[in-house]
């Protein structure tokens, strides 16, 4: 079902008053994860990527519009794994995706108080998309476990200059609830980029390392007016599993 299934679901519930406005806090948390350390090759690794919004006073967080994450000067090998595009996973589903486009896994919980008292968390599927210029496309369909509601997200993956390599553009639809009432919004998300094919990681870790660690970054731009920017940075000193690959 389609985002017109979360304003049946709440068609039955009383509507309230606008939440309390305040700041906005927001979090960004990022790691990776060193999979493979192939002899003559970067290092494979898995990115792992997240983030969180909140407003002080407990009150439901603004629905996110947009959100752009840069990145280190990391290589992306999108070109030799297969696509999968918006379009395509929204007609098909999942399984109507190509075998190997695939790239990652995740989490979110989306917050539509008051008409819905609890958390709604949701799992996220991301997968490789098709090449438009000099962009990368990446389709995340996002299914949600307590309501159901399925929504697929374009994402766009640009080169950065500067001290980060890639930019990551992730426009976000609404989420309508009851008539006059908020938006749904995102309270939090946390993702994990891992994929192989023919031996080949889907990320693999930058030859150099900055001053400070791996850089990254995050502008969020929600549906009142306001945005939040986040910084941080990884180790440069990457650690394994005995689960990796």
């Amino acid at each position: 079902m389609c985002i017109l299934a979360l304003t049946a679901a709440l068609a039955g519930l009383p509507s309230a008053a606008p939440a309390a406005t305040g700041p906005m806090t927001s979090q960004l948390d990022v790691g990776a994860q060193l999979l493979r350390q192939p002899v003559g090759r970067p290092w494979s690794i898995a990115l792992l990527l997240g983030a969180a919004f909140a407003m002080p006073d407990g009150s439901p967080v603004s629905p996110v519009k947009d959100m752009v994450i840069r990145f280190p000067h990391a290589t992306v090998n999108d070109g030799r794994f297969p696509t999968c595009s918006a379009a395509h996973l929204t007609a098909l589903g999942p399984n109507g995706c190509a075998a190997g486009s695939k790239i990652g896994t995740g989490t979110a919980v989306a917050d539509a108080r008051p008409l819905v008292p609890f958390a709604i968390p949701a799992d996220l599927t991301i997968f490789n998309g098709p090449k438009v210029g000099k962009a990368r496309h990446l389709s995340i369909l996002v299914i949600t476990r307590k309501l159901d509601i399925t929504l697929v997200l374009d994402g766009v993956l640009r080169r950065a200059r500067g001290r980060y390599g890639f930019a990551l553009t992730l426009p976000v639809p609404r989420l309508p609830t009851l008539t006059g009432a908020r938006d749904a919004g995102i309270a939090s998300f946390q993702v994990r980029i891992k994929a192989f094919r023919h031996g080949i990681s889907y990320i693999e870790a930058p030859r150099s390392c900055p001053s400070g660690g791996l850089p990254f970054d995050g502008l969020f731009s929600f549906a009142d007016g306001t945005s939040a920017h986040q910084s941080s940075a990884i180790s440069c000193t990457l650690m394994g599993s005995p689960s990796a690959p």
